[in-house]
C-alpha cells in the first residue's frame, strides 16, 4: 500500500509543477471564460478488475456555468494497477486503489477508486484421472 501512495504523490508533485507552467491564455476554455472548477465522473464507481470505465469531467466557469472544455490528458496510477486513454476510458488490471487525473484548461483534477478482485464466475471440476473407489482418497 506504501508504494500506491508514493505513486499517487509523485503523480500530484508532477502535475502540481506543470500546470503553473501552463501560459495563462491555455487556462482559458474555447469560449474565452476561464475554468474555476473541475470535476470527474463518475465519482464514486464500483469497479472491479477487467472493467473499463469511461471517466469525463464537468468543467465550469467563475460564475457556475458550465464551460465546454475537453481535458487536454488523462492519467491513471499506478501504472501496474490502471491505464487511461486519451478519451478518458480506464481499464483497470489489478485491485487496489488508484488515481485517476486530467488536465483542463489547465487545471488538474484528481479522484481516487478502489479497484475490487472480480468475484468467482464459474468453478469447473475435471473428472479424476482414475477412477474412485469407495473408502478411499
Amino acid at each position: 500500500m506504501s508504494s500506491v501512495r508514493s505513486y499517487l504523490i509523485a503523480i500530484c508533485l508532477m502535475v502540481g509543477l506543470l500546470a503553473p507552467a501552463i501560459p495563462a491564455h491555455a487556462q482559458t476554455a474555447g469560449n474565452g471564460r476561464p475554468v474555476k472548477s473541475v470535476e470527474i465522473q463518475p465519482v464514486n464507481p464500483d469497479i472491479e478488475v477487467g472493467q473499463k470505465i469511461q471517466f469525463s469531467i464537468s468543467a465550469k466557469d467563475d460564475q457556475g456555468r458550465s464551460v465546454n472544455e475537453k481535458p487536454t490528458t488523462w492519467i491513471a496510477a499506478p501504472f501496474d494497477l490502471a491505464k487511461a486513454d486519451e478519451s478518458g476510458i480506464v481499464s483497470f488490471y489489478q485491485p487496489g486503489e488508484v488515481l485517476i487525473g486530467a488536465i483542463v484548461g489547465g487545471k488538474p483534477v484528481f479522484t481516487t477508486v478502489v479497484v475490487k478482485q472480480a468475484p468467482v464466475k464459474t468453478i469447473e471440476i475435471d473428472l479424476p484421472a482414475s477412477p474412485l473407489i469407495v473408502g478411499g482418497t
